[in-house]
């Protein structure tokens, strides 16, 4: 990423010690993004994978370590052995997510006491809603609401949303390190498989096992259409409401095939 970078969301510059600040546009709640992000720091700081939080000033900025190396979004994955880089991943998926603290204190600070219930039935209430909507894009939406509904809970684990190859620097054919928390938020490690699944830079047969392997995912393997729901409802629910505009039938129809239908193709469910 070149810098300094201005973004709808926010700014990200060096500062005269190598080290870089971002700052925290006025949109998209400032205020809950910052905090989000801090808490997401707080919990996890102790961990090779994250930059070091140096700084921060509520809702307005922080300051981390300077990161070297590649985006993974930057790299021609035609160039690298991909099963190999995805079992790297799921190393440091589990690295990081390797702490036993318990989330009730990070919830009262970080997260307005919203756990991981309140998250679910928030994301099922407004699949709901657009569910109910009569267009072309109402029956997708219902699909995805009926396998919300049946996600089951487990312990609750402070996870992410956003895992796309713009946060994920690789260093040397490993993984470095991971940025941005501002979609930080209490959910399981069931749900944080469905919501890395969707994401179709790896490859869904391969990630799943591994993941299993590593016990993230201890729920009837056919279940997992119910978390990857989850994880591709989040992202469209919050694109809509941060953007404040509806998808079209075309784009919500191309998103569901290549995130949701297709990767349950591809973990060999039907």
């Amino acid at each position: 990423m070149k810098l300094p970078y201005d973004g709808r969301k926010s700014r990200i510059d060096y500062l005269s010690d190598g080290s870089i600040r971002k700052t925290y546009n006025q949109n998209d709640d400032p205020a809950g993004r910052f905090r989000r992000e801090v808490g997401f720091y707080r919990h996890y700081g102790g961990s090779r994978l994250i930059p070091a939080l140096l700084d921060s000033s509520p809702d307005e900025y922080i300051v981390i370590e300077r990161v070297t190396g590649d985006l993974m979004r930057d790299v021609d994955l035609k160039t690298v052995d991909l099963d190999l880089l995805t079992d790297r991943y799921v190393d440091a998926i589990a690295h990081l997510f390797n702490v036993p603290a318990p989330c009730t204190n990070l919830k009262d600070r970080y997260f307005r006491g919203r756990g991981a219930d309140e998250n679910l039935a928030s994301l099922h209430d407004r699949l709901s809603r657009l569910a109910s909507d009569d267009g072309d894009c109402a029956p997708i939406f219902k699909v995805l609401g009926e396998n919300v509904a049946k996600v089951e809970l487990s312990d609750e684990v402070l996870i992410k949303l956003d895992w796309n190859p713009g946060n994920l620097f690789l260093r040397d054919g490993m993984v470095h390190k991971f940025i941005d928390f501002e979609q930080a938020f209490l959910g399981s490690r069931e749900i944080l498989v469905g919501v890395l699944l969707h994401n179709p830079s790896w490859p869904a047969h391969r990630l799943f096992s591994r993941l299993r392997d590593a016990g993230f995912f201890e729920a009837d393997v056919s279940d997992v259409r119910h978390f990857l729901a989850f994880g591709f409802g989040s992202v469209v629910v919050a694109s809509i409401e941060r953007r404040g505009e509806a998808w079209g039938f075309s784009r919500l129809r191309r998103a569901y095939e290549r995130h949701y239908c297709a990767r349950i193709r591809s973990i060999g469910l039907t």
